[in-house]
């Protein structure tokens, strides 16, 4: 369970409000996770931009979508708000984020470490990202969403294939194809 102190809470509802879009919340996640590299980040989460595998943690004035292949990551996570002279900070603890996976994980943890590992550092480049929302066992199938700036992406045919998938396939034996499931209709955040 992650804990979000009265004063953070305050202070992200705050920052949501400034928004002006109805609905909007949080989105938690951990890029890079069971890495030295592993970071916990927060970033909005507009209506319609949760996937169907986010764990929703709501707060009186506060929604946090938790991005299901981070959830064992932030176990014990904590966010706090500290005042400085200069105002205040954002102060998010996560003592699991670092934590290497186990040998032997399932399909799903391989397609998940693989994202955060491989791919989403050279898609972040470009202010994108892949998600994992299902495998498909008997079809050796997982199916991604991709948001930032690969969704509504000119390239994202180009990336699915030349990129995401190729990597994916070399480390997962057990993966045979890759299905993109996003809406690249919309193009407010492309990449160009």
């Amino acid at each position: 369970m992650i804990k979000v102190s009265d004063a953070a809470q305050q202070y992200l509802k705050r920052l949501l409000e400034q928004q002006k879009q109805p609905g909007i919340a949080v989105r938690m996640f951990v890029t890079n996770p069971g890495t030295n590299e592993a970071e916990t980040c927060l970033s909005y989460c507009r209506v319609n931009e949760e996937l169907p595998s986010d764990k929703l943690i709501e707060f009186p004035d506060l929604r946090f979508f938790i991005d299901a292949s981070s959830e064992k990551y932030l176990t014990d996570a904590s966010i706090e708000y500290e005042e400085s002279k200069t105002g205040g900070e954002i102060v998010i603890k996560a003592p699991n984020a670092k934590q290497t996976s186990a040998t032997g994980d399932s399909v799903v943890d391989q397609i998940t470490a693989v994202l955060e590992t491989d791919v989403n550092p050279g898609l972040a480049q470009h202010g994108g990202f892949a998600r994992l929302i299902k495998y498909d066992a008997k079809e050796q199938s997982a199916t991604l969403a991709f948001g930032g700036g690969c969704q509504g992406c000119s390239q994202i045919d180009v990336t699915v294939k030349g990129y995401v998938e190729k990597t994916l396939l070399e480390k997962i034996p057990e993966l045979k194809s890759i299905k993109d499931a996003t809406d690249h209709s919309d193009l407010s955040h492309a990449y160009y």
